[in-house]
Formats: structure tokens, sequence, C-alpha cells
């Protein structure tokens, strides 16, 4: 049995953002707990950034936590999710392409990262 396209959706949005407020009480406790000593502290605040870009990034194109639960998103047929999955895929083919342009700047290398993540979820979801 293959998944819908929105249970996809929504699993994908729903755990991004668990993800997300999962990496900050990690890195609070390793703050409370041992400092930021140590490659565990850089690797709890390196989650943290790519959790939240990539939170960002989805909240960009529309998907907040919320979005799951609202009545538009319950109510959207597979047909207008392929379709407005593929409406997204354009944009952020567009916002790679702007990017890639002037090359990728330090700070902007979570949001590039993120980017082609939810891109490669996106085209996953597709099929």
């Amino acid at each position: 049995m293959t998944t819908s396209i929105k249970a996809k959706l929504a699993d994908f949005t729903l755990r991004a953002h668990t993800d997300l407020e999962s990496a900050q009480n990690q890195l609070i406790e390793q703050i409370k707990g041992h400092g930021l000593n140590g490659s565990f502290g850089e690797t709890r605040i390196e989650t943290l950034k790519n959790c939240e870009a990539l939170v960002s990034v989805i909240n960009n194109f529309g998907m907040t936590a919320d979005f799951p639960a609202t009545e538009e998103f319950k109510d959207m047929t597979e047909d207008k999710a392929r379709s407005w999955i593929i409406g997204i895929m354009k944009s952020i083919e567009q916002r790679e392409r702007c990017m890639l342009s002037g090359g990728i700047k330090t700070r902007d290398s979570y949001e590039f990262i993120a980017i082609c993540q939810y891109r490669t979820f996106l085209i996953k979801a597709l099929k």
C-alpha cells in the first residue's frame, strides 16, 4: 500500500517541527549539564541550525506546524496536493538558481542545505 502525498506532507512537516523542538531541548540540556565544550556541543549547535533552516524553508512555502490540521489541508485532494508540490518545486528551483548564481555564502549554507533537503523530499513524495 502506498502512502498518500498528503500523509507524506503532513508527516514531513510535523517531523521537521518535532526535530527542531528536540534539537532545542538537547542543546539546552547540553548547556546545563556540560556546557558547549567538546564535539557534542558543536554537534548540538549544528543540528539546531540545520533544523531551524529546514523549518524556516518549509514555513516559507506554507507548511507550518499547524497547516496539516487546517481545513484547507484536510480538503486538499491528492491531485491538488500534487499540483501544489509541483508549484513549490518550481519556486525552490528558482531559489536554488538565485543562490548558486552569486555563489553560496557561508551564512546561507544552512538555508541552501534545507532547500535541497526539502526539494529531495518533494521529489520522493510525488513518486
